[in-house]
């Protein structure tokens, strides 16, 4: 949820959630973004008629999730 100054809602968001039980794993599969001052929307990742639009098969040594190495990678 986004508040204006005078702490009005004027945006929310909405995430739809799948599982993937073979994985396993939750993803989110869409978002929706609405703007309630100016009457708009967007809808993001709007995939349900694609085939294999995910690849989970990718597989990441687990040296790159060490605390030294997310902490190289994140940000300040």
């Amino acid at each position: 949820d986004k508040y204006d100054n005078r702490d009005q809602l004027w945006r929310f968001s909405e995430s739809f959630v799948i599982n993937y039980y073979e994985v396993p794993c939750s993803w989110s599969t869409s978002n929706i973004h609405y703007d309630l001052q100016a009457g708009r929307y967007v809808f993001m990742y709007l995939d349900n008629e694609e085939k294999n639009t995910y690849n989970f098969d990718v597989d990441y040594p687990l040296k790159n999730f060490t605390p030294a190495s997310l902490r190289r990678s994140g940000r300040r």
